[in-house]
């Protein structure tokens, strides 16, 4: 998430749902990105997040989640997150 410039940084705080004030700068926007909860938004914020980072945008939402979090977003960001085993 650190190659990410300063209005992609924006843009995504944004499609996350989190504030974006002029006056915030990218380590506080990246800061609040990090510990975003990525299960309360919806598919459609989760979509534009992953186009945003230019990740593929299909699949279900746990799969987009966990997406994301691989790519260093939301709470739980960097750790590798393993697919649930089917019961």
């Amino acid at each position: 998430m650190n190659t990410l410039t300063l209005d992609q940084t924006r843009k995504l705080a944004r499609a996350l749902g989190l504030p974006t004030r002029s006056r915030t700068t990218k380590a506080q926007m990246q800061a609040e990105i990090s510990g975003a909860d990525l299960n309360s938004l919806t598919v459609a914020q989760l979509k534009a997040s992953l186009a945003i980072l230019g990740k593929p945008q299909g699949g279900n939402k746990a799969e987009l989640v966990a997406r994301l979090r691989n790519a260093g977003v939301g709470v739980g960001a960097g750790a590798p997150v393993a697919a649930t085993p089917a019961p």
